[in-house]
């Protein structure tokens, strides 16, 4: 199989600010029960999310995936052009919420929050899947690398468990080659795997060919250090 990380861009095509946004507009109720606070990776709410107004920071661009570190649930923020895109694929269980944008004193009503609600986790053949810890040391430690280590995750209670004694922590997981299930269903063009490293997205060569040939911006696109089979 042939798929790809997906996440938002931290590089310079989406100016000198990461994330874009730069709060929420106006008063914004966070304290409501529509508020994004409420928001929950892996969850359709059974609320419309309240999603007026993001602010675009000055420094930053305004793209077709727009960062933002207002929303912990797993998703992204979109443009209609990149939601057009992404609707011409198979996507896991999603929905996607109509967005309001402020940038250089102008509104933009043409963005969406795309709301993730599957988790493939679950999809993961630990009998086969191999895993390792990535321990990064202090920073001002010069010429580091990581330390490897091989480590034995049989189910995913153990990977929740360690993955959850690693929080914040500067070590990471990440498989060493990572195999799917016989449930997993091949022809989803996009996969949510909470957790490995911090979340992943992975994304088929088929939809990644389409965001490349619609210039849809705002992204980052890199092939896995692992195999998937």
């Amino acid at each position: 199989m042939n798929y790809f990380i997906l996440s938002n861009s931290t590089g310079k095509d989406i100016g000198k600010k990461y994330p874009q946004t730069d709060g929420m507009g106006g008063l914004y109720p966070f304290g409501d029960k529509d508020s994004i606070s409420n928001l929950t990776s892996f969850q359709i709410p059974d609320f419309t999310p309240n999603l007026n107004y993001f602010n675009i920071h000055k420094s930053a661009k305004l793209t077709d995936f727009v960062s933002t570190g207002l929303i912990t649930a797993k998703g992204f923020l979109v443009s209609k052009k990149a939601k057009i895109t992404l609707e011409q694929f198979n996507l896991p269980k999603h929905k996607f919420y109509p967005a309001k944008l402020l940038y250089k004193d102008k509104f933009y009503e043409d963005y969406y929050w795309m709301h993730l609600g599957e988790d493939f986790t679950d999809y993961i053949e630990f009998d086969k899947t191999e895993f390792i810890t990535k321990n990064q040391p202090p920073w001002d430690v010069e010429n580091w690398d990581y330390k490897i280590t091989t480590i034995d995750i049989p189910n995913i209670d153990t990977l929740l468990s360690i993955k959850s004694k690693y929080a914040g922590s500067f070590t990471i997981i990440e498989p060493r080659s990572l195999f799917f299930n016989s449930k997993f269903n091949k022809e989803i063009d996009l996969i949510a795997i909470s957790a490995i490293q911090d979340g992943i997205v992975l994304i088929s060569e088929k939809l990644r060919e389409a965001l490349t040939n619609q210039n849809i911006d705002g992204i980052q696109v890199y092939k896995p250090a692992y195999p998937i089979y």
